[in-house]
């Protein structure tokens, strides 16, 4: 008798746990509990990209990075003045161990000429101690790559154990929105299809956010307050010197140059500009690097964010500006 009651327990329990798991895997299919993606620049991002190379347009130049890299780079410019095609590949908020997964899932559909990293995701972050904002801008960016293989053999490397799950389901990740979002959650019910982009436009990445300056009041801040940024703190860990590692060898292996290019935040946002770069020369190595941080002072308060915060972005006079000082180091390197 009592293992005939076990029996039934657990049968009770597995069934629970099926429909359990149907019901997630439903909502997932009919995006139930997706977050909001009126402005999904990363999913938009991933459809361009495997949008060209369906189509066989080349990607000369890839660049990868996080949110300083699609604010900071105006890729249309590459083809006014270089005449090639350049891609901003970045995700706000990740570390160089996305960036590099990142790197994986676009060499196996492009080949570029050029791949340039962009060296802020190269801090001391510790991967699989990823938190709050980092570890949500982590499942974001995880959840917008296409290739299902390359996303398993990832997930490890990303996540803990018990994160993959949530790294895998918006109904796990966004379910609160039934209690907080309650026009998000309709909206969803009413549209259970991914966002539509138009094939017929020409789209390369960029993201550029802010259109004025810094402010008088910010700048007051920085005589009074000093700079929010001490470049002599920030060091690779053992994770981004690994990562990075893995991204060189990934070029290095298909015969892709590497650049390592530096976006600046305004020249009283940091101090100790200098130490940061030699902070990140053992990551950097022999290879080209355009650190535009030890030229800050060539960017006016027009170029930059209004923001006293740590992580500071360039608007997009600044973006422009500092796209053509890059597009110009590429010429030099070329005519060498």
């Amino acid at each position: 008798m009592k293992e005939k009651g076990f029996l039934k327990f657990f049968l009770e329990f597995l069934a629970v746990i099926v429909a359990t798991i149907a019901i997630i895997v439903a909502c997932d299919a009919r995006r139930v509990f997706a977050a909001d993606e009126s402005n999904n620049h990363v999913g938009k991002k991933w459809y361009y990209l495997y949008l060209y190379a369906k189509q066989h347009k080349p990607i000369d130049i890839l660049i990868i990075g996080n949110s300083h890299a699609y604010t900071g780079v105006l890729p249309e410019r590459f083809k006014e003045q270089l005449n090639a095609r350049c891609f901003v590949l970045a995700a706000p908020g990740v570390q160089m161990d996305d960036c590099s997964y990142m790197l994986e899932e676009a060499l196996s559909i492009i080949r570029p000429q050029l791949v340039i990293l962009e060296t802020y995701p190269i801090n001391g972050y510790v991967q699989k101690e990823l938190n709050n904002q980092d570890l949500s801008d982590q499942f974001a960016s995880f959840a917008n790559r296409r290739n299902v293989r390359l996303k398993l053999a990832s997930m490890f490397k990303l996540f803990r154990l018990d994160d993959i799950p949530f790294a895998w389901s918006a109904t796990l990740r966004n379910h609160d929105i039934i209690f907080d979002n309650r026009l998000l959650l309709k909206y969803n019910r009413a549209h259970p299809s991914a966002p539509q982009y138009d094939p017929r436009q020409e789209y390369l990445g960029r993201f550029a956010r802010f259109q004025t300056g810094l402010t008088e009041a910010t700048l007051q801040r920085y005589k009074t307050e000093g700079a929010p940024v001490d470049g002599s703190t920030i060091k690779p860990g053992p994770d981004a010197m690994k990562a990075t590692k893995r991204m060189v060898k990934m070029c290095r292996d298909r015969n892709i140059p590497v650049l390592f290019y530096t976006i600046p935040m305004y020249k009283e946002h940091v101090t100790n500009a200098e130490r940061w770069h030699e902070n990140l020369t053992p990551a950097v190595g022999n290879h080209y690097w355009l650190d535009l941080q030890l030229f800050s002072d060539n960017f006016g308060p027009e170029c930059f964010e209004d923001t006293y915060q740590g992580n500071q972005h360039m608007s997009i006079p600044g973006a422009d500006q500092a796209t053509r000082v890059l597009i110009e180091f590429i010429n030099q390197i070329n005519e060498r």
